[in-house]
């Protein structure tokens, strides 16, 4: 009923008819049906009245999300609850904060934005590797920074997929001007459709694969980590091609986190012949073939990263030089970590990811 309501309706629908089904019982005399006319007329001008639902899903989206502690219990200014809506799929919630908005999925924070800072470091980052890619998949992430950093690269065919329409139809509300790539750039195709699905079903090859999404908390997170969806990946990419993920864990890899980085890494590694993986609070795994050249010395990344002679604001090449993440020692001592723990492959009989 989501498409043609909202929760307020489904619930007042829901009453009519429970209303309805009680007030069966009562005796079939003139008053009797007077009473149920009188009742289901109530009910069908409170659902004929959008307005009044809208305001009460409103206050009610507010105290959920002052219970969370995500607003204010007392009146200011920011952060702003300036859109919500239910979708096929999930809650989405859009707070503003000063000049930032922040879109909540299922109360998760899904990306912030505008913050061309994470944007322009995320991205190229991750072309680093292969600044001279061709094709390009991104599979969730926030459209309306990332897409406009891939596309200064010699990109020819960018695909983004994103299964709910909900997420660019509220940034094409609060974010135009950054969306506007998605919907006129003839380099980039736009596709609602699970990300799982697209990545089995399709018979493209890319350069690189960009895998946004959220932590494996559940089954429906977790495909996007076991073994058979890598398998896809693999069967997706060029012969020099590569992928990457990404997981928050933890700088020390204490025990769940450290079960957690080191199912993944396997996982990667049933399907890959070159994983390599980052230090830090957030793992950044990078999964290609042989022919991929993934590298974290520090020099080459430079080097590869100076050659494509980009004009960013705020990275610039010789961020690789001086990267703590991809340490050499810092990186070994990760995989170390990650091969001694006793953590089996995730998979989707065997969903280790998030149990």
């Amino acid at each position: 009923l989501l498409p043609i309501t909202s929760p307020s309706g489904i619930v007042v629908i829901g009453t009519v008819f429970a209303l309805v089904a009680g007030l069966m019982a009562i005796p079939r005399n003139e008053a009797g049906i007077a009473v149920i006319v009188l009742l289901v007329a109530g009910m069908v001008i409170l659902i004929a009245q959008p307005r009044w639902l809208d305001d009460l899903d409103q206050q009610m989206n507010i105290l959920r999300w002052k219970a969370c502690g995500v607003l204010p219990e007392y009146n200011q200014e920011n952060p702003q609850h300036v859109e919500s809506r239910d979708t096929l799929y999930q809650n989405l919630s859009l707070f503003k904060s000063f000049d930032q908005y922040s879109l909540y999925g299922n109360g998760n924070v899904l990306f912030s934005f505008p913050d061309p800072i994470t944007d322009e470091h995320e991205v190229h980052f991750i072309m680093g590797q292969n600044p001279r890619a061709r094709s390009v998949l991104l599979l969730g992430g926030n459209p309306a920074g990332e897409i406009s950093q891939l596309l200064k690269y010699p990109i020819t065919k960018l695909v983004y997929v994103e299964l709910d329409s909900g997420v660019t139809d509220i940034l094409s509300n609060w974010a135009p001007e950054d969306c506007e790539v998605l919907y006129n750039d003839s380099r980039v195709e736009y596709v609602t459709i699970d990300g799982p699905r697209y990545v089995a079903q399709s018979e493209e090859l890319f350069d690189v694969v960009i895998i946004n999404a959220p932590e494996p908390s559940s089954a429906w997170e977790n495909r996007y980590y076991t073994r058979e969806f890598y398998n896809d990946v693999w069967c997706r990419l060029s012969p020099k091609g590569y992928m990457c993920t990404s997981l928050t864990l933890s700088v020390r890899l204490q025990d769940e986190t450290a079960r957690l980085g080191s199912s993944i890494y396997k996982t990667l590694q049933a399907v890959f012949p070159v994983v390599l993986a980052t230090a830090g609070d957030t793992c950044f795994y990078f999964a290609g073939k042989k022919e991929a050249g993934l590298t974290f010395d520090r020099q080459t990344l430079f080097e590869r990263s100076n050659s494509a002679g980009l004009e960013n604001e705020f990275f610039r090449p010789e961020y690789f030089l001086g990267l703590d993440d991809i340490d050499s020692e810092k990186s070994n001592k990760v995989l170390g970590r990650f091969d001694e723990v006793d953590a089996p492959p995730n998979t989707i009989r065997q969903p280790v990811g998030y149990f």
